[in-house]
This record gives C-alpha cells, sequence and structure tokens, in this order.
C-alpha cells in the first residue's frame, strides 16, 4: 500500500477530533459511539506495579536518535520463522527486515 493510500485511509477512519474525518452518526467528532473513552485506569496496569523482564542473556545496546543498528541473520531453512524480543527505556523503536538476495540486491520487507 502506498504512503498516500495509508495516509488517507487513516484520515478516513479516524475521529474528526484526533486529525480524521470520521464522525459517529450522533455528530460526535470524538466517535464515542465507536471508540469507548475510559475513565481511570486501574493502577494495576501501571507499569510500576507490572513484573519486570528478565532481560538477562540478552544483547543491549544504546541507539541516539537518528542512529540505527544493523544485524544481519542467514536464514536456511525454507518458511523459517524470525523472532525478536526488545525493550525500550523511553522513546520510539522503529524497525525493518530487508531480504537479500543471493545475487546482492536486496528487497524491501515488512516494517
Amino acid at each position: 500500500m502506498g504512503d498516500s493510500l495509508k495516509r488517507a485511509n487513516i484520515r478516513r477512519h479516524s475521529s474528526k477530533k484526533w486529525g480524521g474525518t470520521r464522525i459517529d452518526s450522533k455528530g460526535d467528532e470524538s466517535c464515542s459511539e465507536i471508540i469507548g473513552m475510559t475513565g481511570d485506569i486501574p493502577k494495576e496496569y501501571y507499569l510500576s506495579n507490572m513484573q519486570r523482564v528478565d532481560l538477562e542473556g540478552y544483547p543491549s545496546v544504546k541507539i541516539v536518535n537518528g542512529k540505527n543498528l544493523v544485524i544481519t541473520r542467514s536464514v536456511k531453512e525454507p518458511k523459517s520463522v524470525l523472532k525478536w524480543k526488545f525493550h525500550s527505556e523511553g522513546g520510539d523503536i522503529a524497525f525493518g527486515i530487508r531480504k537479500r538476495e543471493p545475487q546482492g540486491g536486496a528487497k524491501e520487507g515488512v516494517g
């Protein structure tokens, strides 16, 4: 899906209050009929109350804003499943996967 089509799709499905074009059947720009706005978040869902993930044995890297980390893996078995875990101590994470053909050309994957 092209970027302009994705943006148009997001605008069409997002409420008018949040920058989209959607309004519910009652004329509410927040689309409260569709998007359930709740009250307070229960304290048991607070991150400070959740069990921390054990990161022992996992590599740790610090990636500064605007930089990236490239990890190369070889997949020898057809239909292999790639799995990974990542954790952020603040900030957003963006990632991508590229398939490199044997001839050396890269093909864009998911991300």
